[in-house]
């Protein structure tokens, strides 16, 4: 069993390492990019990536104060669910109406797989699945953003 400062420091490896394997990829748009704290430059849509003891997932993250545009961007969502199934080369889960670690009502489009932060042998196969989603969402985000910022407006 690990320290709470041990678990800090772990995950804080983590995820300085999989910036260092990111940061010679480009954009789709041949920018450098921050993959870590992707900006999707909409407010109240996040990339979100988390790895525990258990799992590693990534999700796109709609939190809004007001429900009805929450609900308003995810339906955008759904109208691309096709297009975004087809980008990302295979189905995520869609959960409109999630409620979070502060008990707010979010909605988010997330996959997850098995992988444990703290067994450093694990984090090749968590950097690829990670990589791999991370690449793929910015293909659909560079081809559906302006959709999204049009309703921003």
């Amino acid at each position: 069993m690990f320290s709470k400062e041990e678990r800090s420091i772990n995950k804080s490896d983590f995820w300085i390492t999989f910036g260092k394997y990111m940061s010679p990829v480009p954009s789709v748009l041949g920018t450098k990019t921050n993959w870590i704290n992707y900006r999707t430059d909409i407010k109240g849509i996040d990339l979100k990536m988390n790895a525990d003891g258990k799992t590693t997932r990534i999700a796109i993250v709609i939190k809004m104060k007001d429900d009805g545009l929450r609900s308003l961007f995810y339906e955008q969502f759904l109208e691309f669910k096709f297009l975004f199934h087809s980008a990302m080369d295979e189905e995520w889960i869609w959960d409109e109406h999630f409620i979070d670690y502060q008990q707010t009502t979010i909605s988010t489009i997330y996959l997850e797989t098995e992988g444990n932060i703290y067994s450093k042998n694990a984090w090749g196969d968590m950097f690829s699945f990670l990589k791999t989603r991370l690449i793929a969402f910015d293909e659909f985000w560079s081809d559906a953003k302006d959709i999204f910022k049009d309703l921003e407006s």
